[in-house]
């Protein structure tokens, strides 16, 4: 599953992401992509809406994947404080590609 965030996250925006993720989640098992790049900034709250909704289903979340090369400071201590609480691997890479390459998932055929 892949998610992307952008700009400053609220806890009005945050909620209804959450919501979004979670039906989409359903009862699979997945490896968590976040791409952080353009994520400004975050409040606490939004912070702790995350935490909310990965810790009920962290046994879904294979591990998160944090991408991005330009991920500012504070929002990478964010996503390592919500996995941490969620008690979610977390992982970060530059590229999709380097993730990918650290996948659990078998090569795909060429």
């Amino acid at each position: 599953m892949f998610i992307t965030a952008y700009g400053f996250a609220t806890e009005g925006k945050s909620r209804m992401a959450a919501a979004e993720f979670r039906r989409l989640l359903g009862s699979q098992a997945v490896e968590l992509v976040v791409e952080l790049d353009e994520m400004t900034g975050y409040t606490s709250e939004a912070r702790r809406v995350w935490q909310d909704a990965f810790s009920p289903v962290r046994s879904q979340l294979k591990r998160m994947l944090v991408i991005g090369t330009r991920v500012p400071a504070m929002v990478r201590m964010g996503a390592t404080v919500v996995a941490a609480v969620s008690g979610i691997r977390i992982a970060y890479f530059g590229t999709l590609a380097e993730a990918d390459r650290s996948s659990t998932r078998p090569p795909s055929a060429s």
